[in-house]
C-alpha cells in the first residue's frame, strides 16, 4: 500500500465508487476516468500503484469504524510518450477473493501544452492560428503570416 507521503509525483484516492459489484461500462463515459494530474515535464518513465479496497458501507457511506479490507494490488513500471494511444487493457485477478480488475491508461497534456515532455506551451493568437499537436509549433492558416498569424497575404 502506498500513501501521498511515498507518491513523489501524485497520489489520488476515488470516493467509493459502488456497491458489491461495479461495471464502469455502465457508467456515463466520464465517470471512466480517473485523473492525475501532473505539473511537471513529462519524463516516459513511470510507476502506476494500484490498490483497490472494500469498504464496509451504508447507504454509499463508509461504515464507521470499519476496516479496509485490501482485495487487489498491482504496481506498473513502464514507459509512455504522452498523447500516445490507450495502453492495452489490463487485468488483475486474485482467486482468493474472486475479485477482477481491468483497466487501461494513457497520459495526455494539459491544454495549451505540446511535446514529447509536455513542456511546450503554445496558445493560439488569433483565430487563423492554431498549434501542431506534437510540437506545439505556432502554424498560421492558409493565406495568413507573422508572428500572431494576424496578417493577410497577398495570393
Amino acid at each position: 500500500m502506498f500513501n501521498n507521503d511515498e507518491c513523489t509525483y501524485g497520489f489520488d484516492e476515488t470516493p467509493i465508487l459502488g456497491g458489491n459489484n461495479l461495471d464502469f461500462t455502465r457508467l456515463p463515459q466520464s465517470a471512466n476516468l480517473i485523473v492525475l494530474p501532473f505539473k511537471f515535464s513529462w519524463m516516459n518513465d513511470f510507476v502506476l500503484h494500484i490498490d483497490i479496497f472494500n469498504d464496509q458501507t451504508i447507504d454509499g457511506q463508509p461504515y464507521p469504524g470499519s476496516a479496509r479490507e485490501l482485495i487487489l494490488s498491482t504496481t506498473i513500471r513502464s514507459s509512455i510518450t504522452p498523447n500516445s494511444p490507450w495502453q492495452h487493457s489490463q487485468t488483475i485477478a486474485s482467486s482468493l477473493t474472486s475479485h477482477e480488475f481491468s483497466f487501461r491508461y494513457r497520459v495526455s497534456c494539459s491544454s495549451n501544452f505540446y511535446g514529447s515532455q509536455c513542456s511546450r506551451f503554445c496558445s493560439p493568437l488569433s483565430d487563423h492560428s492554431r498549434c501542431d499537436p506534437q510540437t506545439g509549433d505556432m502554424i498560421c492558416e492558409q493565406g495568413w503570416t507573422g508572428s500572431d498569424c494576424n496578417q493577410g497575404m497577398c495570393i
